[in-house]
């Protein structure tokens, strides 16, 4: 199992009063389709 890491949020976009996306920065390896 992987381990938690911390994040920064970068950005937080509002797409409804109920949905959302945020964007973080985090030190974690780059993620490949397929794992």
């Amino acid at each position: 199992m992987a381990e938690w890491v911390n994040a920064t949020v970068q950005q937080v976009q509002d797409w409804t009063e109920s949905l959302f996306s945020i964007t973080v920065t985090a030190p974690i390896d780059p993620f490949i389709a397929g794992q």
